[in-house]
């Protein structure tokens, strides 16, 4: 049957804000103070009608459309944010300076006295290239050391499947939930299915951090070392299911990031020849510090437990192939009918089967080592600039079609034409199986570094001498092409990208985009 089916939505952000600056010098004294609110909403809303039974052509309405079994349906959410902000600023000679900031923000998110946060930051920095007893030294232009401590909140509920929650702290009637009453008599009906928790409020990261900022020559260096402690995280954490209800969110858990930054900064000038090289380091180190006794949590290929990474893989571990039928009977049983070649899994508890009992953590998709590096050459009006970007250390996982031959009926990946056999002991696949459960399932065999450097964009371009644009009475003309992910070196599964989330094969990758282009100013 010929159908239509219109949908309309409509999301709408207001965003009023309103700042007042006042600033003083008394002396070597130096005053700032800024205060200002914020008020943001907003609603999202659609409806959508269906219709059938098209007997006209060429006039696809609804309202042509048969209206036996036409339907509407439609529905809206809304949020709002109110923020008092203050700053407080003070340096003496340029010298020692000091900065304090306060926010009170209040969200719709929340119920009662629960509704606002208050979250304050002070910093300070010693710029030790004043000092009296530095001023001698030419070779350091600048240097100057610093701390802080903050707190920032977060109001959001995501939950794992993405969606947004604009009301935890209501319990919410859903409608639809219709009832049969006596022999076929339907009725319409609503029920409690979400349990709201008044009691949540913002969730807060606290953070510690100091550093140093120096120029030396033609050298900048940055460097930064932080600690930050996430707590009150807004979680759903299981409830008795003899309610019936959804599990309400709480406040519950904690997560502590250390880490570090590093940054240098390269400038010189050959007999004309314009020389930039800048780079940067960090590493973070990051744990679930608390539950709150609960825990750990397992999704489908990771797990959440206290001491650990947040998120880290967590499946069987795999241990290599069996190579005889001998090893088969004398190992653990595993899943299905074995046979030489298929993946062989540790009994973790050596009870003699391989279950749920023998996952554990078989990797961390928590970045290491994450990195970048940008240079720009110049010369005689050709300029040139490269930036790329990448991560040293971090597991990655995909599974299905992405690894597994002929999944679902599909096609085979290059690297699956090295599959086991009795000559091929070594093999990257184990043998050739179709719809076979043993090699399917999450283990360790299917990690593998997402480690990955990718030249993220190169621009080459040419700016006309003035005496010869000016000729033609414009200001300036520049030739440019430019390239985006051009290439990128890992040692990831072919032809997919190692920033892909886990398990999702079907990530679209990102494209190597071409560009050429001038620039012209009158």
């Amino acid at each position: 049957k010929a159908s239509l089916n219109e949908k309309y939505t409509k999301s709408v952000t207001n965003n009023y804000r309103a700042v007042a600056t006042y600033n003083k010098t008394i002396s070597a004294h130096s005053f700032g103070v800024l205060a200002g609110v914020e008020a943001i909403d907003f609603r999202t809303e659609f409806l959508s009608g269906f219709r059938d039974q098209y007997t006209l052509e060429n006039y696809d309405v609804i309202n042509v459309g048969s209206t036996a079994n036409q339907r509407t349906t439609g529905s809206a959410d809304e949020w709002s944010l109110l923020s008092y902000f203050g700053r407080l600023n003070y340096s003496f000679n340029d010298r020692y300076l000091f900065e304090a900031n306060l926010r009170a923000d209040g969200s719709s998110r929340f119920t009662g006295d629960n509704k606002f946060g208050f979250f304050p930051s002070v910093s300070a920095g010693w710029r030790i290239s004043e000092e009296s007893f530095l001023s001698g030294v030419r070779w350091i232009n600048e240097l100057k050391i610093r701390g802080s401590w903050g707190t920032l909140g977060n109001q959001e509920v995501m939950l794992a499947n993405q969606d947004i929650l604009y009301y935890p702290f209501a319990s919410g009637i859903t409608m639809g939930e219709n009832y049969v009453f006596g022999p076929d008599i339907p009725a319409l009906g609503a029920a409690l299915i979400n349990a709201g928790n008044p009691g949540i409020t913002w969730e807060s990261t606290r953070m510690v951090n100091v550093g140093f900022d120096a120029s030396i020559g033609d050298f900048e260096v940055t460097a930064d070392y932080y600690v930050k402690n996430t707590g009150d995280i807004l979680l759903r954490l299981p409830a008795p299911r003899i309610s019936g209800l959804v599990e309400p969110i709480q406040n519950a858990g904690k997560v502590r990031n250390t880490g570090w930054d590093l940054s240098l900064t390269y400038r010189k000038n050959f007999n004309g020849l314009q020389v930039g090289v800048s780079g940067n380091l960090s590493d973070v180190n990051n744990r679930i510090t608390d539950l709150v006794g609960t825990g750990p949590y397992i999704y489908t290929r990771e797990i959440d437990q206290q001491g650990k990474p947040f998120r880290s893989l967590y499946g069987l571990r795999a241990i290599g192939y069996f190579q005889n039928q001998e090893e088969v009977d004398n190992h653990a049983k595993q899943f299905g009918p074995m046979k030489p070649g298929d993946i062989k899994y540790e009994d973790i508890n050596n009870d003699g089967f391989i279950n749920a009992e023998d996952r554990v953590i078989i990797g961390n998709t928590i970045p290491k080592y994450t990195y970048g590096l940008n240079v720009t050459l110049g010369y005689k009006g050709f300029d040139l600039g490269i930036f790329g970007q990448g991560v040293g250390k971090v597991d990655g996982y995909l599974d299905n079609f992405a690894t597994m031959a002929f999944y679902l009926g599909g096609t085979a990946q290059e690297w699956h034409k090295d599959p086991w056999t009795p000559e091929n002991p070594n093999a990257a696949y184990p043998r050739l199986s179709f719809n076979y459960p043993n090699n399917d399932q999450i283990s360790s065999q299917w990690v593998r570094s997402a480690a990955y450097f990718r030249l993220k964009n190169m621009q080459l371009g040419y700016t006309v001498p003035k005496t010869v644009v000016q000729k033609l009475n414009i200001s300036k003309l520049r030739f440019f092409g430019s390239g985006q992910n051009l290439f990128t070196l890992h040692k990831f599964y072919d032809s997919f990208d190692p920033e892909a989330p886990v398990g999702q094969g079907d990530y679209y990758p990102q494209v190597k985009v071409f560009v050429f282009g001038l620039e012209l100013s009158f």
